[in-house]
């Protein structure tokens, strides 16, 4: 293979190596399993060193027979540069910059974020280079929905942050935050209605929470709930100066009266 293709490919495979570490740095300390499976990523990265290091010595036996000479200078500079194999593993590292810009460019006309390398491993919870916190078991089955949130098929229920619930970080979608917004509108507004309202949900909810065993469950629960949530928007919109804020503000860590569901 001529020089400058065979350092191309070696610079793809830093790229590997990379990738393979970045895992191993996910994975490492997490559990018992972990070691495990970050033993096929270090397997990779051993493989590539020896490939390197073959490819580099390979090319040293032949270097002589394969020199050329240019009468330009600086094609000549180059020619001893490439032709030097033992420069080849920094020459490598140089082009996986632009490597990797090629490959952004290349993800971004098919729609994919600038950033999505990084946000595979951070739009995460609970590993090491997590972004977010799942909620503990225990909230799941809480109140319906939030195990809605928390174990619903994301592309339907669409979980947007983590929030905080009686002191405990669970799962929130807007579905989840509507409905607290409004029952926070209630107790302000209507308390007596807020008492009888709070009463049947509490009658209710925990053992429809108990039902809710499957993602499908989760789903169904979900799409009933939806009319009741254009309901809740509704009221919100009819009855709050800047209902979004109030939206928002739900299960944020804030002083909420109404933040019970």
């Amino acid at each position: 293979m001529p020089p400058l293709w065979i350092v191309l490919n070696l610079s793809a495979m830093y790229a590997g190596m990379a990738l393979c570490l970045v895992w191993i740095i996910q994975l490492i300390n997490i559990d018992s399993i972990s070691f495990y499976l970050c033993l096929f990523p270090l397997n990779w990265i051993f493989l590539c060193i020896r490939v390197i290091r073959e490819k580099v010595l390979d090319w040293k036996a032949i270097e002589e027979t394969e020199k050329r000479r240019f009468s330009n200078p600086f094609l000549e500079y180059l020619n001893r540069k490439v032709m030097d194999s033992a420069s080849w593993p920094l020459w490598a590292f140089l082009l996986v910059w632009p490597l990797a810009g090629v490959s952004v460019m290349i993800l971004a006309l098919f729609g994919q974020r600038p950033d999505n390398l990084i946000r595979a491993w951070t739009e995460t919870s609970q590993w090491n280079l997590s972004a977010h916190i799942s909620p503990p078991n225990e909230m799941v089955s809480g109140h319906y929905l939030c195990t809605v949130t928390a174990c619903g098929h994301t592309r339907l229920v669409k979980p947007i942050r983590t929030g905080i619930r009686h002191g405990s970080p669970i799962m929130v979608n807007r579905q989840l935050c509507v409905a607290n917004a409004f029952e926070q509108v209630l107790e302000e507004r209507v308390p007596a209605v807020h008492r009888r309202v709070r009463k049947f949900y509490d009658a209710y909810g925990l053992p429809i929470s108990r039902l809710i065993r499957s993602p499908y469950a989760s789903d169904a629960v979900y799409l009933l709930m939806k009319p009741l949530e254009w309901f809740f928007l509704m009221v919100l919109y009819l009855s709050d100066a800047r209902p979004e804020d109030r939206i928002w503000r739900q299960y944020t860590g804030e002083e909420i009266p109404g933040e019970m569901l």
